[in-house]
């Protein structure tokens, strides 16, 4: 099972970001948006998981301290790709979920799964394929987030899809 941990927001902030991806990338050739309901932020790839460390990793949840609900959408930027850039939202503040990655991180380590080690970047995801060659600055906006919940990325009739399996609401 491919895995990861994130951070959700509610459907005002979703509308929000995906209102943005549209004016990033307002036609099929400059980009693809990510679906209004695939919108989060990833704390933690974990990648492929064996099926016997969904509990453990679902209970790791229930370490987090508690975290901001609220959330700044100020910036954007993008990750070159081949084939097409990724164009992310970048969130503030940043060192309450730069605490959460830490504490998942050492929760996976501790059940002797392999864990990415690069440092977090707060971001957002929301255009693939980007092909803008400069970015507009844009007005910052808040965002309201939901939960930190453990996701299932899998393809599903074609597309990729993300299930909820455990959830920490805020």
């Amino acid at each position: 099972m491919r895995l990861f941990y994130a951070l959700t927001f509610d459907r005002p902030s979703r509308t929000k970001l995906h209102h943005l991806a549209t004016d990033l990338a307002p036609t099929p050739t400059m980009g693809r948006t990510v679906d209004i309901e695939q919108l989060h932020l990833t704390l933690l790839f974990l990648g492929e998981v064996y099926r016997e460390a969904v509990g453990p990793l679902a209970s790791a949840l229930a370490l987090l301290p508690p975290l901001p609900t609220r959330y700044q959408c100020s910036s954007i930027g993008s990750f070159y790709r081949r084939g097409g850039s990724i164009i992310w939202a970048g969130v503030e503040p940043f060192a309450p979920l730069q605490e959460a990655h830490r504490i998942l991180v050492g929760a996976t380590k501790d059940l002797g799964l392999a864990v990415d080690t690069r440092p977090l970047t707060a971001h957002i995801t929301v255009v693939r394929k980007g092909r803008r060659e400069t970015l507009p600055a844009i007005k910052p906006f808040v965002l309201q987030s939901e939960a930190v919940v453990l996701m299932h990325s899998h393809q599903e009739r074609g597309r990729l899809t993300y299930t909820p399996l455990a959830s920490y609401p805020l």
